[in-house]
């Protein structure tokens, strides 16, 4: 039995939301479609959605709106007290910058 994430709105009585296809070259680019489901297949979250000629079609999260960048890791924000310190490095770069 393969280990995967499955979400099924219908089973669990949620609202998984909606996503918009962003990818350039797929058929449905701009269009906005109600998920029904989301799963990992072979590493790779995907989301099933309401609508299409079938009625339904699977599509990669990263070709939605939806999309996580890749190595995504919520532990590398910017944490907010570094903020005075990055100001002040970009401060400093603007200066260098200005009196090349």
């Amino acid at each position: 039995m393969s280990a995967r994430l499955d979400r099924t709105a219908h089973h669990l009585n949620l609202d998984l939301g909606c996503v918009t296809i962003t990818h350039p070259f797929h058929p449905y680019s701009g269009q906005t479609f109600e998920v029904l489901k989301t799963r990992r297949v072979s590493n790779q979250e995907t989301v099933l959605v309401k609508g299409g000629i079938s009625g339904t079609f699977a599509i990669p999260l990263s070709w939605t709106d939806r999309i996580r960048p890749m190595d995504y890791h919520s532990e590398l924000r910017l944490a907010p007290d570094l903020f005075p310190e990055l100001l002040s490095t970009l401060q400093r770069l603007e200066t260098e910058h200005q009196q090349q």
